[in-house]
């Protein structure tokens, strides 16, 4: 996993995945007693922070193994917006 002082990308996508789904559930548990900082807005930093670096680990297993003629700019950022909303909606769900 650790070569070079780096990180895998696979170890990188879990470890995001899983801060991103830590917010989903915060928020999930949220109650009227709460503050507005601990209710929504800390959990919205952790979700936001996990989505947000998601998106390049997706990105590189995504197009893994792919040959450079079979690319496109269309298709690519196509998938990494169907797996980003269908694990958000997915988490939100069991959330």
């Amino acid at each position: 996993m650790l070569s070079g002082g780096r990180i895998g990308n696979g170890t990188l996508l879990l470890v995001v995945l899983i801060l991103g789904a830590t917010g989903l559930f915060w928020q999930a548990h949220a109650h009227p007693g709460m503050s507005c900082l601990t209710a929504i807005a800390m959990p919205m930093v952790l979700t936001g922070l996990g989505d947000g670096f998601a998106l390049g680990p997706m990105t590189v297993s995504g197009m893994a193994g792919v040959q450079a003629r079979d690319t496109g700019a269309v298709d690519l950022s196509l998938l990494v917006v169907v797996f980003a909303q269908s694990g958000n909606a997915s988490l939100t769900a069991w959330a």
